[in-house]
């Protein structure tokens, strides 16, 4: 999972879409299968979010608005950006690809199992 992080992070930072400031959102949150990613948005606190989900191949952005009294904040849906979407999606193969290319060679490693006499 480190490695998705580290590969969109570089992406969407080289692309200019991920933000990290302090006292603002996170800027990026992984949520795989993630049920409701305007809640994650939300608990990462006001500023612009960007919730990935390498299971579901979806990247969600939304700004997040300041909580004011028991109101609470808002996050609003943003849209991605194509060229930031597609850029995602080929890391997502990459990554996809890498960790098949590491199980196999696991596999590979692992000694055959001996024949019984």
């Amino acid at each position: 999972m480190q490695l998705r992080t580290v590969w969109l992070f570089g992406t969407l930072t080289t692309l200019g879409l991920a933000v990290h400031l302090p006292g603002q959102a996170e800027g990026l949150v992984e949520c795989n299968n993630c049920a409701s990613p305007e809640q994650v948005a939300l608990a990462s606190g006001p500023g612009l979010t960007v919730v990935v989900d390498f299971e579901q191949g979806a990247l969600h952005g939304f700004e997040v608005t300041q909580a004011t009294g028991e109101a609470g904040g808002q996050a609003i849906p943003i849209q991605i950006p194509p060229s930031i979407e597609a850029a995602f999606l080929r890391n997502v193969a990459a990554v996809m690809d890498a960790e098949q290319a590491e199980r196999d060679a696991q596999r590979l490693r692992q000694p055959p199992p001996e024949k019984k006499k």
